[in-house]
């Protein structure tokens, strides 16, 4: 028993010379600017246990000048950048056991950051989107790191992603968004939208829920909640939230035309029409409302001026989307109607 005793402190010294040695070994060659073998030897350093805050805040203060003078740079480092996550590491242990070198180090998280800001452009501009959005999380990391706010930094990644069609990223970065507090009604709105488009009903139900309490007073989430109710066939209380909206909100683009579109199935057509003309004020460009005013005035051809009027707008809904089938059609239709044959068969 005692041998082994024995053999476990002899075991335990020299593990604990080992690390000592090659810590001194690191910083010597450090000083020596031999930076490779200096890697080497602190990264087996920090294989060892420390025997006091002393040494752990050495150690990760040496592992931090070794590491930045290795990859301090945008050719180094872009096929590297996991490393930012050691390094980051490093830096919140090195301030729990020490302050003194703290500003000095949170000065190089941020250089190393700038540095994958411009890799992340190039990648970017290149449509390499996988690997942007893999460097950006990176920056993320390193300025929470540091305690920096990024809010603002998060919602462009969500913006991007959801402009890109990457889907499980942007629900990924709106969901951060509610977390940290950032704009929580508009991260809740973008949220709501993907997952009522992937078809996760029991999820935007949920998700619904959760905004409604979280926001008591916000019309946010208005649209994704009428259109639940109009899958679940209650038009009626679609309608009567529609039309509260619109009131309290009459620039809310997207419910009056949900209201529009109610109005036209409770045959209220005059308040159907006003809708789409409102929001064909508000967005010109608007290709359902546009589509529903043609709609309207062909559904009603036969007083005058207005099967022109239907053309008008057909044009400008294919004009938006020429690959819609129905416009298309519709178009086809009034072209005939009007002697446009050429241009019917021009749709063909």
């Amino acid at each position: 028993m005692k041998t082994l005793v024995c053999a476990l402190l002899i075991f335990c010294s020299f593990n604990l010379l080992s690390q000592n040695v090659d810590l001194k070994q690191a910083i010597k060659h450090y000083d020596s600017q031999n930076f490779g073998i200096a890697e080497k030897e602190i990264n087996q350093a920090l294989t060892q246990p420390f025997t006091s805050d002393e040494e752990v805040a050495s150690a990760m203060y040496y592992y931090f000048l070794i590491n930045m003078e290795i990859y301090g740079s945008t050719e180094a480092l872009q096929n590297n950048v996991e490393l930012t996550e050691k390094i980051a590491e490093a830096y919140t242990i090195y301030i729990q056991k020490e302050q003194t070198r703290k500003t000095e180090i949170a000065a190089g998280l941020v250089r190393l950051s700038h540095l994958l800001v411009d890799i992340a452009a190039k990648q970017y501009e290149s449509e390499q989107h996988s690997e942007y959005f893999y460097t950006m999380d990176h920056i993320a990391l390193l300025l929470e790191t540091i305690g920096e706010d990024t809010g603002d930094f998060i919602e462009k990644l969500a913006e991007d992603a959801t402009r890109l069609g990457r889907d499980l990223r942007a629900m990924s970065y709106w969901h951060q968004m509610i977390i940290k507090n950032h704009k929580k009604e508009f991260a809740y709105k973008e949220l709501l939208a993907i997952l009522y488009k992937l078809e996760k009903y029991d999820q935007v139900d949920q998700l619904l829920s959760d905004a409604k309490n979280d926001c008591p007073n916000s019309n946010r989430f208005a649209k994704i909640e009428i259109m639940r109710y109009t899958d679940k066939g209650m038009k009626y209380s679609a309608l009567q939230l529609a039309k509260r909206v619109v009131t309290e909100e009459p620039n809310n683009l997207d419910v009056v035309y949900l209201y529009g579109l109610l109005s036209a199935q409770h045959n209220e057509h005059d308040e159907a029409f006003s809708s789409f003309v409102k929001v064909t004020r508000m967005n010109e460009d608007h290709f359902e409302a546009n589509r529903e005013l043609g709609k309207h005035y062909y559904r009603f051809s036969n007083q005058e001026g207005h099967l022109n009027l239907a053309l008008k707008y057909f044009e400008k809904a294919y004009a938006l989307e020429p690959k819609n089938t129905e416009v298309r059609d519709l178009l086809h239709s009034v072209y005939l109607e009007t002697g446009n044959t050429a241009k019917a068969l021009s749709l063909n």
